[in-house]
């Protein structure tokens, strides 16, 4: 019998991934970054302070780890003050923006539920 090699298995950072926000049809999406998800909702990191409080808008994602793509409908539930990253000179602000998951369905709560297990994030 031969031996098999150990599989490498590739590590991939969890966070921050990507969302693309559309707030209506036809308009351009807005890039952020998703640096914590949850079933109910998700905290991204954005570079315009466009967003108020009790907007819909549409989000965008694909869940890394298990390679889910996902559009779901959400609301602005909190906006947070910008946060300064300096770097060389040069100041570069971020927003954090709190959304809420109005529609997503059974399959993306799945996901998203699969997903923090696999990263450690819940024990469920």
């Amino acid at each position: 019998m031969s031996e098999q090699k150990p599989v490498k298995v590739k590590k991939v950072t969890p966070y921050p991934f990507r969302v693309d926000l559309v707030r209506s049809e036809g308009a351009p999406p807005i890039p952020g970054e998703i640096v914590k998800i949850v079933e109910v909702g998700f905290l991204a990191k954005v570079q315009a302070p466009i967003f108020k409080v009790g907007e819909n808008w549409s989000a965008s994602f694909e869940i890394p780890v298990l390679r889910a793509s996902l559009k779901a409908a959400v609301k602005v539930m909190k906006t947070y003050d910008a946060h300064e990253k300096f770097e060389e000179k040069n100041s570069i602000k971020s927003y954090l923006v709190e959304f809420q998951f109005l529609q997503i369905g059974d399959e993306g709560k799945n996901a998203i539920a699969q997903f923090c297990r696999a990263i450690g994030q819940t024990s469920k």
